[in-house]
C-alpha cells in the first residue's frame, strides 16, 4: 500500500549508489540507517547540474500542459519562460557550488557559461522535439511504498505520470553510457505504480537527451529508451532489499563493514575525482 512514511526510506538512487560504491553510500546516506555518524553531502558535478536544470524546465512546461489536459484546453508554457527556468536553475546551482574537475576549475567562466548554455539548449530541444510526445496526468509525483515485512520503506518521485505509462527525463554526454532500459529506478517506480493502481504501467520511457561537442558546433539528440514492466522484476528487487537490510543490521552489530568495489572498465568513471565528491578523502580511491 502507499501511505505516508513511518520508517527510514530507501530511494532508487540509494540502491544505485550502493551498487556503484558502498563506501559512497555509507557516507552519503548511512546516517539515516544508523550506519554512519553524519550525512556527508557533496555538491553535484556540472553534468548533474545540467540534468537538474533541464529537468526543472521540463517539469515547469509539463505542469502547465497537465493543467491544460485537465481543462480540456491546449496549454503549453511560453518558450521564454521554460528557458528562463533552466537558466535560473543552472545559475543557482553554480552559485551553490559544484564539484569541478581540474580542467573545469581552471576555466571557471567558460565552465559556468557551458553549464548555462547546455541547460538552455537542451531545454529548448525538449520543448520542440519531445514535449509534444508527452500527455502528463501528474508531474513530480511523490510516493511512499510501505514494505510491511521490512524495516525500511521505498520512496521516490516520478518525473512524469501518463495515463498508463511513466516517464523520466535524462541528460547525458556523448554516447548513452547507461543501459536505461534495465534501470533499477524503473523497476522501483513500476512497483510503486502497480501497488497504487493495481496495474503495471504499459511502459517506462526514459526521455534521454544526448549532448555532443562537434567540430561544427554543439548538437542535441533524442535517444529514448523504453522498459516494458514485468511482474518478474519485483521479486529480485525485494530480495535485494531484504539482503541489504540484513547487511545494515550486521554493520550496526559490528559483524560487517562496507566493502570497496572495484568498478569495471566501463564504469571506472564512478571512482574519479571529477565524479565522486568523496574521492579526495577516500582511502580506497583508484588513482591510476
Amino acid at each position: 500500500m502507499i501511505e505516508h512514511a513511518k520508517k527510514a526510506q530507501l530511494h532508487a538512487s540509494m540502491l544505485t549508489m550502493f551498487s556503484n560504491c558502498p563506501l559512497a553510500f555509507q557516507r552519503r546516506y548511512g546516517a539515516r540507517f544508523g550506519l554512519w555518524h553524519e550525512e556527508e553531502i557533496r555538491p553535484p558535478g556540472v553534468a548533474a547540474a545540467i540534468g537538474s536544470s533541464v529537468d526543472a524546465s521540463v517539469n515547469y512546461n509539463m505542469n502547465i500542459k497537465k493543467d491544460g489536459i485537465k481543462k480540456k484546453a491546449e496549454m503549453i508554457a511560453p518558450l521564454d519562460e521554460v528557458l528562463q527556468v533552466a537558466r535560473d536553475e543552472a545559475a543557482g546551482m553554480w552559485s551553490g557550488g559544484l564539484l569541478l574537475s581540474d580542467e573545469e576549475a581552471e576555466a571557471l567562466k567558460t565552465t559556468e557559461g557551458d553549464l548555462i548554455d547546455w541547460a538552455v539548449m537542451m531545454s529548448e530541444y525538449h520543448y520542440y522535439n519531445v514535449a509534444d510526445l508527452i500527455q502528463p496526468v501528474d508531474v513530480q509525483k511523490n510516493w511512499v511504498v510501505t514494505l510491511e515485512k521490512f524495516p525500511v520503506d521505498l520512496s521516490g518521485t516520478i518525473d512524469i505520470v501518463e495515463a498508463t505509462a511513466l516517464r523520466d527525463t535524462k541528460t547525458t554526454k556523448g554516447n548513452v553510457p547507461y543501459d536505461f532500459a534495465h534501470s533499477m529506478q524503473a523497476v522501483v517506480y513500476n512497483l510503486a505504480f502497480k501497488l497504487e493502481t493495481g496495474k503495471l504501467p504499459t511502459e517506462f520511457i526514459f526521455d534521454v537527451l544526448v549532448r555532443k561537442d562537434l567540430k561544427r558546433g554543439r548538437e542535441v539528440n533524442y535517444k529514448p529508451a523504453t522498459m516494458v514492466p514485468q511482474e518478474k522484476h519485483f521479486p529480485p528487487l525485494l530480495n535485494r532489499i531484504e539482503r541489504l537490510c540484513d547487511f545494515f543490521e550486521n554493520v550496526r552489530k559490528g559483524k560487517a563493514t562496507f566493502p570497496a568495489v572495484t568498478p569495471s572498465a566501463q564504469s571506472k568513471w564512478i571512482c574519479t575525482k571529477a565524479y565522486c565528491g568523496y574521492w579526495h578523502t577516500c582511502d580506497c580511491k583508484l588513482d591510476w
